[in-house]
């Protein structure tokens, strides 16, 4: 006579395993880095500086780390210039809004542009360099 831990009712129907795939299952445990990063005029790099003449060109890239997330892709809803972390702070030049949409290029004809993407988790745009009033 054999004796065995029984976890489950057993009957005379089937047990089906329910299958989940492996990133709902791991997105519970993961968390989402998101990162804002001025880059180099190559997108290589981190760039070591922060000045910037009237007329350059800003380099900004967005990203976030998936690991084993689902593939996720970033947007920008809004973003917003100041001299301070604090963005309710004075001065400020607010140049993404409305889910996304670069209104410094349209108010001003500045060349201010998002890049083509080349990967879903990354968003680079450019800003053109601007004097706060």
């Amino acid at each position: 006579e054999c004796h065995y831990p029984r976890l489950h009712n057993v009957s005379s129907q089937p047990l089906d395993p329910l299958w989940s795939p492996f990133s709902a299952v791991r997105v519970a445990g993961e968390f989402l880095y998101f990162n804002l990063t001025l880059m180099t005029d190559d997108w290589q790099n981190v760039r070591p500086s922060y000045k910037y003449f009237l007329g350059d060109m800003i380099n900004i890239q967005v990203s976030v780390m998936q690991y084993y997330h689902v593939p996720l892709r970033v947007y920008v809803d809004s973003c917003i210039a100041t001299l301070s972390p604090d963005t309710s702070s004075s001065p400020s030049y607010v140049f993404i809004v409305n889910h996304g949409c670069m209104l410094d290029a349209r108010l001003t004809g500045s060349a201010s542009k998002f890049m083509t993407r080349i990967l879903d988790n990354i968003l680079q745009f450019q800003l053109e360099a601007f004097r706060f009033k």
